[in-house]
């Protein structure tokens, strides 16, 4: 837990996040959102900080090119474009969890 505190408050790995998310080769945009997803995982603040610092904007862009991409036969792509989606659900579902009074 300590881990993911950390890396959400250290700017270069967000700006590393940015640029994979944004520049990367599919590859490296799965692992990016991957990354983001091991962050984000049971995990409030982290959602936050993501929405805050843009990176669920460039996981839409880069689903968006993962989209323009992806051919019948693009397995790399259609692997992205299912992690990407699972994230984003991720970052934007409810918290549906109530506590007990």
């Amino acid at each position: 837990m300590i881990v993911k505190i950390v890396c959400l408050h250290i700017g270069e790995f967000l700006q590393i996040l940015h640029q994979k998310l944004a520049d990367g080769a599919v590859v490296e945009k799965t692992i990016a959102a991957s990354m983001v997803w091991a962050l984000i995982a049971n995990n409030q603040k982290g959602k936050v900080v993501i929405k805050c610092s843009g990176i669920d904007a460039k996981l839409q862009e880069a689903l968006n090119q993962l989209y323009l991409l992806s051919t019948n036969e693009d397995t790399e792509a259609d692997e992205g474009i299912r992690i990407i989606s699972s994230v984003l659900q991720i970052i934007y579902a409810e918290n549906n969890t109530t506590r007990k009074q």
